[in-house]
């Protein structure tokens, strides 16, 4: 008997031992958390269709604009009036730092894994495809809210800015 039939037999005496549901939870474990293997040649990992053309300059005020985004402009009075107070300085503070971080891990797992795909990219690579899976849809789903809350302020800003015609229209063609 072969070191091979060995191993074959080993697996049908465990199936068996097992039963049937433990080995569905073992292959679906298997295939829900499956990475992605990272590429040893970086030839092909620096290969891509996409072109490359932004510099340095453009990719700073970039990543500033989508940290910063339209909320800083639009609910920084809202926020020092109903939430923080005077700590809105302590706030801000607080967040840049956050960002930083963010920032800083973004650029170091940019740097390790040069791939566009971004955050879906990264967590597929490192912890799995239902993680990476996940990971992308959050990000998305942040993506469309950040902006909801942005337009959500920027038409109060522009009421408040005419006088609240623009409420009081809208009260009186569509109703209450």
């Amino acid at each position: 008997m072969s070191n091979n039939e060995t191993l074959n037999m080993d697996s049908v005496v465990r199936k068996r031992r097992n039963g049937c549901c433990v080995n569905y939870c073992e292959e679906l474990n298997r295939k829900v958390f499956q990475k992605k293997p990272i590429s040893i040649d970086l030839g092909q990992l620096l290969r891509t269709q996409l072109n490359r053309c932004l510099r340095t300059v453009d990719l700073v005020g970039y990543g500033i604009a989508s940290m910063i985004g339209g909320t800083i402009f639009v609910l920084t009075g809202t926020i020092a009036r109903y939430k923080s107070g005077p700590a809105t300085f302590l706030s801000y503070i607080l967040a840049g730092m956050i960002a930083t971080l963010n920032a800083v891990t973004y650029a170091e797992l940019s740097c390790r894994f040069p791939k566009a795909g971004s955050t879906y990219t990264y967590v597929y690579v490192l912890l799995g495809e239902l993680p990476g899976f996940l990971a992308g849809w959050s990000i998305l789903l942040e993506y469309i809210l950040s902006m909801a809350t942005v337009a959500r302020g920027w038409s109060s800003s522009l009421n408040a800015l005419t006088g609240e015609a623009i409420s009081k229209w809208t009260e009186r063609t569509v109703g209450r």
